[in-house]
C-alpha cells in the first residue's frame, strides 16, 4: 500500500471520531428546524387541554336504564348524568 491509502484510511478513522463541522448557513438551518419542531410540540401539547375542558363543562348525558318488568318494576327509567361531578339524577319514566 502506497503514502495515498495510509491517508485515506486515516482520513476514514478522523471522519467516524471527530464530529462533523457545519456550514454557518446549515448551522442557522437546523436550528430553524429544532426551534419550529419544538414550538409544533408546544402547540400539540396545549391543544388536548383545551378541548378536554371545553368537554368537561359540558359533559352532561341522558342515560336510559331499562328493567324486567315484573309488578314492582315500571320499565324504562330516564337519569341524567352529569360526569363532572359523577352525579345521576332520576327523571322519572
Amino acid at each position: 500500500m502506497g503514502k495515498g491509502t495510509s491517508a485515506r484510511t486515516l482520513t476514514a478513522l478522523l471522519a467516524l471520531f471527530l464530529p462533523m463541522r457545519l456550514h454557518s448557513g446549515m448551522e442557522t438551518m437546523r436550528s430553524s428546524h429544532l426551534f419550529l419542531a419544538g414550538l409544533c410540540a408546544l402547540l400539540l401539547l396545549a391543544s388536548p387541554s383545551r378541548r378536554a375542558q371545553k368537554a368537561r363543562t359540558q359533559a352532561r348525558y341522558l342515560v336510559y336504564i331499562g328493567t324486567y318488568t315484573t309488578t314492582r318494576s315500571k320499565g324504562i327509567y330516564a337519569y341524567r348524568f352529569d360526569a363532572d361531578s359523577g352525579r345521576l339524577t332520576s327523571l322519572g319514566l
